[in-house]
């Protein structure tokens, strides 16, 4: 949604060229941002384990990004279950212990 209304934007606004070189590189900087979520699944645990957001919030915001959301839902998966993997072993090492 974000992205087709920005690139539009570019389109329309083409003749002007001092313009459209800034609107290029705000969205390169927005692309950079969201290619940290990639980098840091923190964020999108945080949106998702939180009692009013969950799921729902990108769903919502990142509709135009099921791309996104399957690669998410399936990181935050792997993380899960290394977070449960280490406290399965941290209960292990403690019951030895």
């Amino acid at each position: 949604m974000i992205h087709k209304t920005w690139r539009n934007l570019v389109d329309y606004v083409a003749a002007e060229r001092h313009f459209s070189i800034h609107v290029n590189a705000g969205w390169r900087k927005l692309e950079e941002h969201y290619k940290r979520l990639d980098d840091n699944m923190m964020y999108v645990a945080a949106v998702v384990l939180h009692p009013r957001m969950k799921w729902r919030y990108f769903k919502v915001k990142w509709s135009d990004r099921e791309d996104w959301l399957s690669t998410w839902k399936v990181e935050l998966n792997r993380l899960n279950v290394g977070v449960t993997m280490m406290k399965i072993r941290d209960l292990i090492i403690n019951d030895l212990s």
